[in-house]
């Protein structure tokens, strides 16, 4: 089934050309470009969650009565300043943005009533997967943790971080993880994000290898303390938080 996005105020002015000035844009070009999430995060007023969320079932249900064919994840962050939840969106492509969701003019009365007046605001970031490094997104994740990364040297972070994947891939099997790039942002956005995927919070007692033990395992000591000094100089800032999935907030069209 074609996958749409659900938000089209975005103007997607990116040409070619604007992305080509970005480095980490054309460090990705050489590389399979994967498919493109949008993820709008939204603050909720205190005091206001319990009508925000009849908002949002309120949209999700007007959504399927006019037909709405994209879908979406809901999450809420356990940490941090406020009531945070974020939508995930994935689109195939950027023609995805190009075209019309009469299911969401339908139901922009919905938006503006039920969820606007409970909201402080809303942010969107648009990121890119980066299929080399990552795995198939795990069907029954309910929670996830989303470590961010700002970075001055991208092609070594990534250098570095597709051999540390490699190395956790050799050590642990199949590695439930997804890299991506952020496209645009401030100054205060992340360059770089990678999501680790959890069916449950007693997943996160289990022992594992961690990623610098895994690459010693494979490389040696010198290798791995060569590598961890690379990642610390190309990272100038990093910080991470926890969702969880909302079922309730999520929506997937009926199966055809």
């Amino acid at each position: 089934m074609k996958k749409y996005s659900s938000n089209r105020c975005l103007s997607v002015i990116l040409t070619s050309t604007v992305l080509a000035l970005s480095p980490v844009s054309s460090l990705l070009a050489q590389e399979e470009a994967g498919p493109i999430m949008t993820v709008y995060e939204v603050q909720v007023k205190h005091g206001h969650e319990s009508k925000w969320r009849e908002g949002v079932k309120a949209w999700n249900k007007c959504y399927a009565d006019n037909g709405g064919k994209a879908s979406w994840n809901g999450w809420s962050r356990m940490q941090g300043k406020g009531n945070v939840f974020a939508f995930a969106v994935m689109s195939d492509n950027w023609a995805d943005f190009g075209e019309r969701d009469p299911a969401s003019r339908a139901c922009r009365e919905v938006f503006e009533t039920q969820l606007t007046p409970h909201e402080y605001g809303e942010k969107t970031m648009l990121a890119q997967l980066m299929p080399g490094i990552s795995s198939e997104f795990t069907p029954d994740t309910k929670l996830v943790g989303v470590y961010n990364f700002s970075v001055d040297d991208a092609r070594t972070f990534v250098k570095v971080v597709t051999e540390v994947t490699k190395s956790m891939q050799k050590a642990e099997g199949t590695v439930p993880v997804q890299w991506y790039s952020t496209i645009g942002g401030g100054v205060n956005d992340s360059d770089f994000f990678v999501v680790s995927n959890h069916a449950s919070f007693a997943s996160l007692d289990k022992d594992s290898t961690g990623p610098w033990e895994a690459v010693e395992q494979e490389h040696g000591k010198e290798t791995a303390e060569k590598w961890r000094a690379e990642f610390a100089d190309a990272v100038n800032n990093q910080w991470d938080y926890m969702y969880v999935r909302e079922d309730d907030l999520s929506y997937a069209p009926a199966a055809e």
